[in-house]
């Protein structure tokens, strides 16, 4: 049961999909409330992959869209970035060879340390937001081929739900607690600055404490000053968590 002793979070979200993040802190001592700043629109159908592909997921949505695909993929090796992608193509039922990085970046450095020997072909499965833009020529140059397919439309909602604003005042004039918001993407953290300056809320959205999931998420703030920031040591829903857990039992009211 949710009381007055729960601790308050607005949680940025990039669509509506709940995930292991949602799940951890409605167990816990938190009540959140969801903002989906950044939502999606499935292309359907995608198509199955080459036999001899790799395929690389570097977010839920893009898990989502293939799910029906599972009896394609399920003997194809799998990329994922991000635990949350990891969790998502568990949970679609594919049991085949996984590898979980937390960075496209770190995917690339991979690769270009060890000779794949395996890997003749990667097909990455997107969305329209072009996040890498020299992904497929990276990819090429380590004598690899590359395709891709756009199976998911991404649009930013237009202004911010006015129950979310309703509870943005009312712990504004809390002494109990700190309002906290937690940043999960650079796309939603920039967007969601955007909407605070359009609804004049900045002094209010001041007041409260980010918790960012990485450093490039935190670096994209615009309005929370630095010092009002907090991000865990690295970039997984279970760092991030601890690191929420941990600011708030420090300083529950956030002084």
């Amino acid at each position: 049961m949710v009381t007055e002793d729960y601790q308050k979070l607005i949680i940025l979200r990039e669509h509506r999909d709940y995930g292991t993040l949602d799940r951890l802190l409605e167990k816990k001592w938190f009540r959140p409330y969801y903002v989906p700043v950044v939502q999606y629109q499935l292309l359907f159908p995608a198509n199955p992959p080459s036999p001899y592909s790799a395929l690389l997921f570097s977010s839920r949505a893009g898990v989502r869209a293939v799910s029906s695909l599972v009896r394609f993929i399920e003997k194809a090796h799998c990329f994922v970035i991000g635990e949350e992608t990891q969790n998502a193509l568990c949970a679609a039922g594919f049991q085949g060879a996984m590898e979980r990085f937390l960075t496209i970046e770190a995917f690339l450095h991979h690769l270009a340390d060890n000779n794949r020997k395996d890997i003749k072909a990667i097909h990455y499965y997107r969305g329209d937001v072009v996040k890498n833009p020299n992904l497929g020529r990276d990819i090429a140059q380590l004598g690899l081929a590359y395709s891709e397919q756009i199976v998911y439309k991404t649009s930013l909602i237009p202004e911010i739900p006015s129950s979310i604003r309703a509870v943005m005042q009312e712990l504004s004039y809390s002494s109990k607690s700190l309002m906290g918001y937690v940043a999960l993407s650079s796309r939603g953290m920039g967007h969601w600055d955007d909407l605070i300056f359009y609804h004049g809320l900045a002094p209010l959205y001041r007041k409260g404490h980010l918790f960012c999931l990485s450093k490039d998420i935190a670096q994209g703030s615009k309005i929370m000053p630095q010092s009002s920031i907090t991000m865990p040591s690295e970039p997984t829903t279970t760092s991030l968590i601890a690191c929420i857990e941990s600011y708030y039992k420090r300083s529950p009211s956030g002084s």
